[in-house]
């Protein structure tokens, strides 16, 4: 092979790698926005913003195979009104 075959292998490899990185980002935005479309739908059944929590917190662990998650709420100061979490440890009310 010659320096300008090699050097053209190597451009082809870095765009099919460029490529990838691209459909692998499209597919997280795709499953993200499905993620969001999904919690819309089903908050609307939620009786209480307690169940609410908890659905985003079931999609947000499906959406990112994590064994537990986190979500809180704060108040117009900053500081921590709410928080509900799953997995390791149950859900807190402050």
């Amino acid at each position: 092979m010659t320096d300008n075959a090699d050097k053209s292998c190597t451009e082809l490899e870095e765009a099919l790698a460029e490529c990838r990185r691209a459909d692998e980002l499209v597919r997280r935005q795709i499953a993200l926005l499905q993620a969001i479309i999904r919690v819309f739908r089903e908050s609307m059944a939620c009786g209480s913003e307690k169940e609410v929590a908890r659905l985003c917190l079931r999609v947000a662990e499906e959406l990112t195979g994590s064994a537990y998650s986190f979500i809180g709420e704060l108040n117009p100061t900053g500081r921590r009104r709410r928080s509900s979490s799953s997995g390791i440890t149950a859900s807190v009310s402050t």
